[in-house]
């Protein structure tokens, strides 16, 4: 987020300085038409960062957001868990060296890029798959997904019950 989606680190700078990267919303807007799922991982306090990702208009584009002050790597391997998806599928765009050697030394299938000149990214074949239908629906399909999620991990119900509740039916024919 700071200094990579926005301009700015908002636990310094505060959550009415930061200014959005107009490269980087519209890399992610291109991502999204091309099928491509954005998350991120930050370093941050959540409840800050995500206000202001809301207030940004994002929270519909950023899937399954890893916000907390652990390690990026397993903010990314959480991230694959929610998504169920490889890593190695995975491009990481932060503006610490720091960050992404660590991520490039616990997962090096990772590719790791700085945030400068981002739209050029958008010239890499693996930023370039063929675009389907179904691909341009691909972030609605996880978005449901993840509300789903949310709905069953914050439901009192155990996990029969929520079943029950979603009133699915199987049928079985020979």
């Amino acid at each position: 987020l700071d200094n990579t989606i926005w301009k700015g680190i908002i636990g310094d700078d505060g959550p009415d300085v930061v200014t959005l990267n107009n490269d980087m919303i519209e890399f992610i807007y291109e991502l999204d038409k091309r099928g491509i799922i954005c998350s991120l991982a930050s370093k941050n306090d959540h409840e800050i960062a995500w206000k202001k990702i809301q207030e940004f208009g994002l929270d519909e584009y950023l899937l399954f957001p890893q916000i907390n002050w652990g390690p990026k790597s397993k903010s990314l391997l959480r991230i694959s868990e929610l998504l169920n998806i490889n890593l190695d599928t995975f491009a990481l765009i932060d503006d610490s060296e720091f960050e992404r050697g660590e991520v490039s030394s616990v997962y090096p299938c990772v590719r790791t890029f700085t945030e400068k000149n981002v739209l050029d990214l958008l010239n890499r074949p693996d930023f370039s798959p063929t675009i389907t239908d179904q691909s341009k629906n691909r972030r609605l399909s996880y978005l449901a997904e993840s509300r789903r999620i949310e709905e069953r991990d914050n439901s009192s119900l155990s996990i029969d019950n929520f079943l029950l509740s979603c009133k699915m039916e199987m049928f079985i024919k020979n």
